[in-house]
């Protein structure tokens, strides 16, 4: 991700300078035309790229895809965590350089020279940052890095709100630059760490969203508080922002996963069926059936609660817990799957960290047995054939219900 990371952040020192002589030295038509021609050598490479893609046992639709990663991140905390800060980072974060134009025109009195010099400091700075991102982990938490970080861009904005000198704004935007890198870079780590492979991608693009889109936004604010105020004022208010965000790193801390092991547990074996069953048979529905002691029980609630997200969050649905009235000590566990190749995906996306709750189950579990599971397939007895991807309504599963 540094490394990532390291490279934009040289382009963008070196490209916004470059770009400003052109601009002094030949005007805008000239630079515009020239970075049109520079993406001729990227688009080439991609041309000539050669990707070898691992083919899945089982594909998924780009819909179910997306639905899926979406579902893992509202229903994981520890991701969920990261992105509130990184929304929070990014709102403040972006109004630096999204009012350098104005910093080297209002408060400098420079022109677009000045402008590529100060994106040049920025970018310096993001570089040092990118630089320092490995050893600085190597003694820090995620959470301290993210502090002094945001110390850094707060110091850095104070800096350039009240510089009238082209050195000393150079000097402030390298402490932004720096603490923009190493916050977003410890922030994307955490990210990764704290879910499976199957999904990081989609767990890396949720984070992206959050980060350039708080920037959008937070750039536009920055542009009417310094339409309404000034230039000067605009920083502070955002710099009073992150001051926020700093504070929030109290309540929200980053998640700590260096030892959590989300790689698959490998222990679900596919059950021997009496039924022919295709990817596209649906809907299924499981049912484990539990006998828990009644001293047990304030414990087996609390398990089910994790196994509740664990289940809603790896694409089960409708997940319910129900007591047997004729027999009290029964519990019975349901939930249901749009299709039987959404069960087999649910069942392989079990990671080693999870194996623990169920092994709380089958210990508090009583009899000799382990807990009795069913697996049933929906039939539709209307003579109506209802499309698997649809059946996700109560009202429409129960025909007892909806009328």
């Amino acid at each position: 991700v540094a490394m990532n990371s390291l490279g934009m952040n040289i382009a963008r020192s070196v490209g916004p300078a470059l770009g400003g002589m052109i601009v002094a030295a030949a005007g805008a038509a000239s630079a515009f035309t020239l970075n049109a021609m520079s993406y001729l050598g990227l688009i080439g490479v991609l041309l000539t790229w050669k990707q070898e893609k691992e083919k899945p046992r089982l594909k998924e639709g780009l819909r179910t895809a997306m639905a899926a990663g979406v579902r893992y991140v509202a229903l994981s905390p520890p991701v969920r965590t990261v992105l509130a800060r990184a929304l929070l980072v990014g709102l403040a974060a972006s109004a630096v350089p999204s009012l350098l134009p104005l910093v080297a025109s209002d408060l400098l009195r420079g022109e677009a020279a000045t402008f590529g010099f100060l994106s040049g400091g920025f970018g310096i700075g993001a570089v040092i940052g990118a630089l320092s991102n490995r050893s600085i982990r190597n003694h820090l938490s995620s959470e301290t890095i993210v502090r002094l970080a945001l110390i850094s861009l707060i110091f850095g904005a104070v800096i350039v709100s009240q510089s009238r000198y082209l050195a000393l704004s150079l000097f402030g935007l390298v402490f932004c630059g720096a603490g923009w890198i190493l916050a977003i870079a410890t922030m994307n780590v955490s990210v990764q760490m704290s879910v499976p492979r199957w999904v990081v991608g989609r767990a890396m693009s949720l984070f992206q969203m959050f980060v350039f889109g708080s920037m959008a936004v937070g750039s536009f604010a920055a542009g009417r508080l310094s339409e309404i105020y000034s230039v000067e004022d605009a920083l502070l208010i955002m710099a009073a922002m992150q001051s926020v965000s700093l504070l929030a790193g109290l309540v929200l801390k980053l998640p700590k996963n260096e030892d959590e092991n989300l790689d698959p547990s490998g222990r679900w074996k596919m059950p021997e069926l009496k039924v022919d069953v295709t990817p596209r048979s649906g809907p299924v529905h499981v049912t484990i059936r539990y006998q828990i002691a009644k001293a047990d029980l304030a414990e087996f609630l609390a398990t089910m609660k994790t196994r509740r997200r664990i289940r809603m969050r790896d694409g089960a649905r409708g997940w319910t817990l129900s007591q047997d009235l004729q027999e009290p000590d029964v519990w019975i566990e349901h939930y249901r799957f749009g299709r039987w190749r959404d069960y087999i995906l649910h069942n392989e996306r079990q990671t080693v960290a999870d194996v623990p709750s169920l092994a709380v189950l089958r210990r508090l579990h009583q009899g000799d047995q382990p807990p009795e599971v069913h697996r049933t397939l929906g039939r539709p007895v209307n003579g109506k054939i209802l499309d698997p991807d649809t059946i996700y309504d109560d009202a429409i599963i129960d025909p007892t219900r909806g009328s």
